[in-house]
């Protein structure tokens, strides 16, 4: 008999930035990250220790105000529609 095999292969869902550079305190973040690689919509979260006063959204945008000098390490993760994600690593300096 012959046996039909079928399968699908999720593709690999990327962002960018990869990276963010040094922070200051006082001085205000807009970053916009953008999901690829995927099926959109993209969205976003966080986990660990994004720097204080800043947020992200789920749509992918970091905001706010440093407040606290300091190192931080957290990581943001990307999901597309289709329930495919990626993380990122991310340790910042707030100066």
């Amino acid at each position: 008999g012959t046996l039909a095999v079928s399968w699908s292969i999720s593709p690999s869902v990327a962002f960018t930035p990869s990276t963010i550079s040094a922070l200051t305190v006082g001085r205000s973040v807009n970053m916009q990250f953008t999901g690829s690689s995927g099926t959109s919509p993209y969205t976003f979260s966080s986990t660990g220790s994004i720097p204080l006063g800043l947020s992200l959204s789920s749509g992918g945008n970091l905001t706010g105000t440093p407040t606290t000098a300091g190192s931080y390490s957290f990581s943001i993760t990307v999901t597309d529609n289709a329930s495919n994600s990626n993380s990122t690593n991310f340790n910042v300096t707030v100066n």
